[in-house]
């Protein structure tokens, strides 16, 4: 087996350190205490699912004349056919 330099020795070294750090992170993450603040958060976000969104006219592309998410539809404001592909896409996704 070759000799180990010193680079690799110093990695080993801030390895090993490491794997106590992160030992002691899990296990404050796994043992943290429940606090009212949390548990609000947790009240708010159970209703309304992890990742529920309303999508909006200006976060999808335009199906008329092709405006890319966040621009503005050419010439006065948004079609009403992005409208309406905003509003189906919320709805197929979230029921």
């Amino acid at each position: 087996m070759p000799p180990i330099s010193g680079e690799l020795l110093r990695a080993r070294t801030v390895l090993l350190g490491l794997r106590m750090f992160c030992g002691l992170y899990a296990m404050h993450a796994l043992f943290m205490p429940d606090t009212p603040a949390l548990a609000a958060l947790r009240a708010k976000q159970e209703p309304a699912g992890s990742a529920a969104r309303t999508w909006h006219a200006e976060d999808v592309t335009c199906p008329k004349c092709q405006a890319r998410p966040n621009s503005s539809c050419t010439p006065d404001g948004p079609h009403q056919e992005r409208v309406e592909w905003a509003q189906e896409f919320t709805r197929k996704l979230w029921g």
